[in-house]
């Protein structure tokens, strides 16, 4: 069953660390600079790097 929303181009999940401020901006301002880092994955940033998961494939659309 659909609610009739449309996907997100992507979702950034930030690991709960002590980052400095400015330090998830960075991150963000990357994944927007290239789309094709984030767009179609579910993407968790920690202090150990950068993770990226395929969104899975929805049937009929």
């Amino acid at each position: 069953m659909s609610i009739g929303l449309p996907a997100p181009p992507a979702i950034l999940y930030f690991r709960q660390e002590p980052y400095p401020p400015d330090h998830p901006a960075d991150l963000v301002l990357a994944m927007l600079s290239e789309p094709k880092l984030a767009e179609g994955f579910l993407v968790v940033i920690s202090e150990r790097g950068v993770r990226r998961k395929r969104f899975p494939e929805l049937a009929g659309g």
